[in-house]
């Protein structure tokens, strides 16, 4: 008889705990997924925000939410196996994305920096897809002054 009341009081809490998992981990999932491939990234309204932002005039435009999206969002995009079959195509439209309309000089070379210091070491991880590690090198390789000159950066 008592096995049966502690078998009577365990499953309600565990169907409880587990229900409480389960949204715990769709709501990661959810945060997570909002920029889960590129297309999701080009269509996205934090997009237009950036390259209104870095459209305008002033030096400072690489910067706060704008930098943040560049680096917490676009620039991993390169790692996600989501986007591994069209690799290629990401890596131009993450570059676009960051360096092409930049208003400012400032802007464009800090934004250039903001992508060299991302990929380099991305490039130089053993531990990362080969195929995300050569993209990561080809990027870096694409870096270019507002003139079209190539950079001689430090280090890469």
């Amino acid at each position: 008889m008592q096995c049966i009341m502690f078998h009577a009081r365990l499953v309600p809490a565990l169907t409880l705990l587990l229900l409480v998992a389960a949204l715990a981990a769709r709501g990661q999932d959810d945060a997570g997924g909002t920029f889960a491939n590129w297309a999701k990234v080009d269509s996205g309204e934090q997009r237009r925000q950036y390259v209104d932002a870095m459209k305008e005039p002033t030096p400072g435009a690489f910067a706060g939410q704008v930098r943040a999206f560049a680096v917490d969002v676009v620039l991993p995009q390169l790692q996600l196996e989501a986007n591994r079959g069209t690799i290629e195509v990401v890596r131009r439209k993450m570059r676009s994305l960051l360096l092409d309309n930049v208003g400012d000089a400032k802007a464009f070379e800090t934004a250039s920096r903001a992508v060299l210091e991302f990929m380099l070491p991305l490039a130089r991880d053993e531990k990362a897809d080969p195929l995300v590690r050569i993209n990561a090198m080809l990027l870096i390789g694409e870096l270019r002054s507002r003139d079209n000159k190539l950079l001689p950066w430090a280090g890469s």
